[in-house]
């Protein structure tokens, strides 16, 4: 599937995310009763791939569509390692990287629609807002999937390359993140987590790959 990439570089939105609820992609200690009839879990995994591209932030927003309360999956990976920043990876490759996520909310329907790329000079986001809608379903842990960023880079006027956005990609990797999950919390429910991977857009996402759609990665803009 081939797509136009559009990504705007720019620095308004560090100031929207003021508002934007962050939360630690684990809990340290499982909120009691959860999940109930009132608030949920999303799991998933929230991965980047590791190439000569690094952002100092990477985020993933998404909002319950009722209250318009803004949500974003973050992480903060530094460039040189993380061996003093705090920041752990749950698995990774020599070029892909991630944690697991488990995080507790109300109960309802959300939806993805933006993301923020921290660069340091240069900033970026989806030109546009997209929906991608998804639900917290009562009294379980619903399995989103993992978000993975596969950064993008281009030329500048002196012929090197620079940071240029990213491209996400959405798909199935439930066993290896249930069992991530399962060992960090051992009084998880297992058979409380119900798949609910999103898979429809209802305003389009051109820089989003949902499961049932194919990316095939642009070598030049990756190396």
């Amino acid at each position: 599937m081939t797509r136009f990439i559009a990504i705007l570089a720019f620095s308004v939105l560090s100031l929207q995310l003021a508002g934007c609820a962050s939360a630690p992609l684990v809990p340290d200690v499982l909120p009691e009763d959860v999940p109930n009839a009132e608030t949920g879990y999303i799991a998933g995994s929230f991965s980047r791939e590791y190439n000569a591209v690094h952002y100092y932030s990477n985020n993933f927003l998404f909002r319950n569509i009722a209250s318009e309360e803004t949500y974003r999956l973050e992480s903060n990976p530094p460039a040189g390692g993380d061996l003093f920043s705090g920041y752990r990876d749950d698995f990774s490759s020599y070029d892909y990287k991630g944690a697991a996520f488990l995080i507790p909310l109300p109960v309802g329907e959300y939806e993805f629609y933006n993301f923020f790329l921290n660069g340091g000079a240069n900033h970026f986001s989806a030109r546009e807002d997209y929906s991608i809608p998804f639900e917290v379903l009562p009294n379980a842990i619903t399995y989103l999937g993992e978000v993975k960023l596969v950064p993008q880079r281009a030329r500048n006027t002196f012929g090197i390359f620079i940071p240029w956005g990213g491209i996400w990609v959405l798909s199935d990797k439930q066993e290896r993140d249930m069992q991530l999950l399962m060992e960090k919390f051992p009084e998880l429910d297992a058979g409380a987590f119900v798949k609910r991977i999103p898979d429809e857009e209802r305003i389009e996402a051109p820089l989003v790959f949902l499961p049932s759609e194919e990316y095939v990665p642009d070598e030049d803009s990756q190396e």
